[in-house]
């Protein structure tokens, strides 16, 4: 999306769902348009729009905005009204995690959220080690996978010193648990971390998270 958004000539919002409130979503739409601290009428947001000529407002992690319970479907149907009141000449751009969007499918919501949806790879184990060693450098931190013992099935036996081949283990294992999302992979290595004053950052084995 944000390739996207570099490479056509208009303006673009880019507005997070990671709240899960509807409220908080239209509020940061608002904010970056310049109409907080007011009623804002639906004609006062068109105006807005088309004046500082935005033509893609994108919305990821919009699937925070849905639950899997009774009237989990609430804040979505929310956002699909705001969807109706825009009529300014802008593309709407959301990200989905691809398991919130089946559950949408099935609660044939679909219809009234997208009408073209891109299903991106997930990411290999190369990518996810990759992805991983740079947050590391990035921060500098030096984590240690000298005292880890990596169940065979990820075992990586073609390296010769024992912390390389525990390396590619957790990575091949992070890989497979996130199932090649970035995002789930690099939470997972973060809750795999613990920060000793005395022997630095030792990794530890990840853990499946819960539903939540």
């Amino acid at each position: 999306l944000r390739q996207i958004a570099e490479d056509h000539k208009h303006n673009t919002l880019f507005i997070s769902g990671r709240v899960g409130s509807y409220v908080a979503l239209e509020a940061e739409l608002e904010q970056q348009l310049g109409l907080n601290g007011r009623k804002v009428s639906d004609e006062a947001l068109n105006a807005a729009i088309i004046e500082q000529d935005v033509r893609l407002i994108v919305i990821y992690d919009m699937h925070m905005l849905v639950r899997p319970v009774m009237g989990g479907f609430a804040e979505l149907a929310k956002l699909n009204s705001l969807f109706d009141r825009i009529h300014a000449p802008c593309i709407w751009g959301v990200s989905i995690d691809r398991y919130a969007w089946q559950l949408i499918r099935r609660a044939r919501s679909s219809y009234s959220t997208s009408d073209t949806v891109v299903g991106l790879r997930p990411w290999t184990d190369e990518q996810i080690g990759e992805f991983i060693e740079t947050s590391c450098e990035a921060i500098g931190l030096v984590p240690d996978f000298s005292k880890l013992r990596v169940p065979r099935q990820y075992m990586d036996t073609a390296q010769e010193e024992i912390e390389e081949r525990n390396r590619a283990g957790i990575y091949n294992m992070i890989a497979s648990l996130s199932r090649g999302n970035p995002s789930i992979a690099i939470r997972m290595f973060a809750d795999a971390i613990r920060l000793n004053p005395d022997s630095g950052a030792e990794v530890v084995l990840p853990v499946t998270s819960d539903d939540k």
